[in-house]
């Protein structure tokens, strides 16, 4: 198994905080910008598994 698949499909900020080592408001931070793969449902913010982790790794080389 991967490690992308120990997580659920669609991932919240908890486990954004978890994965990149975080705190909550950082977490918060990231998903607002504009090129985090958000997915709004009213107030709360979500991210599908494998955009989150293209994401990640489209920025390995520089600073998030």
């Amino acid at each position: 198994m991967k490690y992308e698949e120990q997580f659920p499909y669609i991932l919240t900020a908890k486990h954004v905080q978890e994965i990149l080592g975080v705190g909550k408001e950082k977490a918060y931070e990231l998903m607002d910008g504009s090129t985090f793969p958000v997915i709004r449902i009213g107030r709360h913010k979500k991210v599908q598994r494998e955009a989150f982790f293209r994401w990640i790794e489209s920025h390995e080389k520089g600073v998030i």
